[in-house]
């Protein structure tokens, strides 16, 4: 093997080797040359182009190396400079590998083009080729050129003649340039079209007719309703009454509530027996104004439940449903028709008829949040009223103000509630007065909305407590709950129903 002095000596000998055979090539002509080849050829020393000179020296190793050859012991690889030199010695066949880098110490086989480099193809895992410049220009005019277009400008390969070309992105084809006029002119034409559509739709929409063909177009159409429940302490005030129903009002409708439910007696709860009947008023009555401007000036409706209106007689009132739209009309009232004459266990006794008249017809009317059903307190014991109201009146929210006991509302307060709910499959909005009013009366509270399942969705966290509860009535959950439990058509019991006793 050739030592550590071997490569210095070879560098030195091509050296030489190529300064002595340039200036030689330069003197001569093509005759001096051609008798330099010949002479070469006859001394037996390599000629010819540089892959000859290559297989010559190969040959001329192996005879070296073979015993008993020609030669009998090995030449030392200088004599073998010549016309090829040590060039060819280190890069050839015979030369062994080596180190280091390539073009980073050593010089390039003169078989190699220029500025070739050894890379490592991804694909191949180990193996190795030789990827020239000229390689890499086929590789990129055949793939599409894939040179840096960064900025959006195009870029040229530099190449032969022919196989120079443009490379980049195709010229973009802008669309012709629309004037503002004809852009409006569109728009005005396609929304011409859409018109007739979009109008019959919102016509089916507004005129679909409901349950009771009455409804207005967000019920019929099974928006949710927002609607609230007030729970307060009247006193024996009518004025402080009306500033906590006005303070109410003005915080429900913030929260975007439509229909605002009062509880029983909502005005005024006297500590005396008879100073209602000297209050009460006709529905056109000053009281009853300020509660109508109320309802127009928070653009909602508002159920005050246990008015005290006038009765037949100056000894008597009635105590009165009254339904206010949001224009502030008096929709509809409701004359309680059963009266409170109780003794109630540990507590007082309650005599209602001894100032009041009952009423004698069951009221129903249609509004934005359903069909609703007009009843107050006491009556909620009475399930024949609600039956009423559900299979005769079709009535899908049932209105329950009251002012029940503390001790009544701790035994039966949502037990009824949920039962009307559950048997009639309505909504139950049931507005309370809590606390205490004065020391003789003290109500139960617990205002509460329950669901045509009997579910309660929504209550104050504290039954004395004074605000309202929140909660949206969808008319489509009672269509569904009287679907899958059709009760109105597996009713067997009615008042015509006939006897069985036998005379």
């Amino acid at each position: 093997m050739r030592g550590r002095g071997t490569p210095a000596r070879g560098r030195s000998s091509s050296s030489e080797a190529r300064q002595g055979g340039g200036a030689a090539a330069r003197s001569r002509g093509g005759a001096a040359a051609q008798r330099d080849e010949e002479a070469r050829a006859a001394s037996g020393t390599p000629g010819g182009g540089s892959g000859d000179r290559a297989r010559a020296a190969w040959r001329e190793q192996g005879r070296e190396r073979r015993p008993g050859g020609e030669q009998g012991t090995a030449r030392d690889p200088s004599s073998l400079v010549g016309a090829c030199g040590a060039r060819q010695l280190r890069h050839g066949a015979m030369a062994p590998r080596a180190r280091g880098p390539v073009g980073s110490q050593q010089r390039r086989h003169p078989l190699l083009p220029p500025r070739a480099e050894l890379v490592r193809r991804p694909s191949s895992g180990s193996l190795r080729r030789w990827r020239t410049p000229a390689r890499r220009l086929k590789k990129n005019l055949t793939s599409g050129a894939r040179t840096s277009l960064s900025g959006g400008s195009k870029a040229a390969v530099v190449g032969p003649p022919k196989a120079r070309q443009s490379i980049g992105p195709p010229p973009i084809q802008r669309p012709a340039r629309v004037h503002v006029a004809d852009r409006r002119r569109a728009r005005a034409s396609l929304a011409a079209s859409l018109f007739p559509i979009a109008a019959a739709a919102a016509a089916r929409l507004r005129f679909r007719p409901s349950f009771r063909g009455m409804a207005s177009a967000s019920a019929a159409a099974g928006a949710p309703a927002r609607v609230g429940v007030v729970q307060m302490t009247s006193v024996g005030d009518v004025d402080a009454n009306y500033a906590t129903c006005f303070r109410l009002a003005k915080e429900a409708a913030a929260f975007g509530v439509k229909f605002l439910c009062f509880p029983e007696v909502f005005s005024f709860i006297g500590s005396k027996d008879g100073e209602s009947v000297k209050l009460a008023e006709p529905l056109d009555g000053p009281i009853m104004q300020r509660y109508c401007s109320l309802a127009k000036e928070s653009g909602m409706w508002l159920s005050l439940g246990g008015f005290q209106e006038k009765g037949p007689d100056d000894s008597h009132q009635y105590n009165t449903h009254v339904l206010i739209d949001d224009s502030g009309k008096v929709r509809s009232s409701y004359q309680k028709i059963h009266l409170f004459d109780v003794d109630v266990p540990g507590n007082m006794v309650y005599k209602e008829s001894r100032f009041t008249t009952a009423g004698n017809t069951i009221v129903a009317v249609d509004s934005p949040f359903g069909r609703l059903g007009l009843t107050v307190c006491y009556d909620l014991r009475f399930p024949e009223l609600y039956q009423i109201l559900r299979f005769k009146h079709e009535a899908q929210v049932l209105l329950v103000p009251s002012a029940f006991t503390k001790v009544t509302g701790e035994a039966h307060w949502e037990v009824l509630l949920r039962a009307r709910a559950i048997e009639t499959q309505c909504y139950v909005i049931a507005a309370a007065q809590a606390g205490k009013h004065n020391e003789k009366r003290e109500s139960y509270g617990d205002s509460i909305i329950i669901d045509p399942w009997g579910t309660v969705i929504a209550r104050l966290p504290d039954r004395l407590s004074t605000g309202f509860a929140v909660a949206d009535l969808d008319l489509s959950k009672v269509e569904a709950v009287r679907t899958r439990m059709p009760i109105s058509e597996h009713r067997k019991f009615d008042s015509d129903w006939k006897s069985s006793n036998q005379q």
